[in-house]
């Protein structure tokens, strides 16, 4: 197995961790023989339709699935998704456009190669641990060719699967 199947890439947006939860994943992900890279980056204005852009970010690649057995992959993503909710849950985050700043759930994807799951961090612990256990099913069976985001929905109990181009012609559709 090389490198790049045994890594998990952290983006985070500047003073949402603190140098003790890189640590603390750090720590969790290299006792499981996984490098863990992070990088920060700082408040940023952006042009861009706010769903593509996360406060915090996973990022891994398809081959990373396959590169552990199926329960120890089950673990690690249980790792790392479990770290999310656990810093994330109840938290609002601010957003700040031209005429008003709007607090919202944080926007946390966990992407797995193509696929970009949106993690659910606003619903209580055992919606969320549902979620996550549909993410898993769906990841492991599901190669998708075009990036599509994966979301909960929370009314119907089920995943939500759209392509980056379907989200992004929709948003156009409202904005007209």
């Amino acid at each position: 197995m090389n490198n790049q199947e045994q890594k998990i890439n952290l983006i985070y947006e500047k003073s949402t961790l603190e140098s003790t939860d890189i640590l603390e994943l750090q720590k969790k992900l290299t006792e499981r023989n996984v490098r863990f890279d992070f990088q920060q980056r700082s408040i940023m204005t952006c042009a861009s339709i706010d769903f593509f852009v996360p406060i915090i970010q996973f990022v891994t690649s398809e081959s990373f699935l396959f590169g552990f057995t199926a329960s120890a992959t089950w673990d690690l993503f249980k790792t790392i998704t479990g770290f999310a909710y656990n810093k994330f849950h109840n938290r609002k985050t601010c957003k700040k456009y031209n005429d008003k700043t709007v607090k919202t759930p944080p926007n946390i994807h966990f992407d797995i190669g193509n696929t970009h799951l949106v993690l659910p961090v606003d619903i209580d612990k055992d919606k969320y641990e549902y979620a996550i256990d549909k993410f898993f099913k769906y990841v492991s069976s599901h190669t998708p060719n075009k990036i599509t985001y994966v979301w909960y929905n929370e009314t119907d109990k089920s995943l939500t699967t759209k392509t980056e181009e379907q989200i992004i012609n929709e948003e156009i559709k409202k904005q007209q």
